[in-house]
């Protein structure tokens, strides 16, 4: 099922959202030291183009709200 044909109910909190602020990505999820920091969209645009052609997933690690989470991308 496409994301576009997803209710609402169906929504976890695994998922992105539009507020959530993007603090940096890496390939794994091993350790924080790892993230590579996002500064602006072009960067993140850029070096997860990169970063996509060496590994199937990548770890975006997000603030949202009071929160800081690791969503696989």
């Amino acid at each position: 099922m496409s994301s576009e044909a997803r209710s609402s109910d169906e929504w976890d909190e695994s998922m992105p959202l539009p507020g959530d602020m993007i603090e940096g990505f890496a390939d794994i999820n091993d350790a924080d030291e790892l993230f590579v920091p996002a500064k602006a969209k072009p960067d993140l645009s850029s070096q997860l183009g990169k970063i996509s052609p060496q590994t199937e997933t990548v770890w975006l690690k997000v603030s949202r709200g009071e929160r800081t989470l690791k969503l696989l991308y």
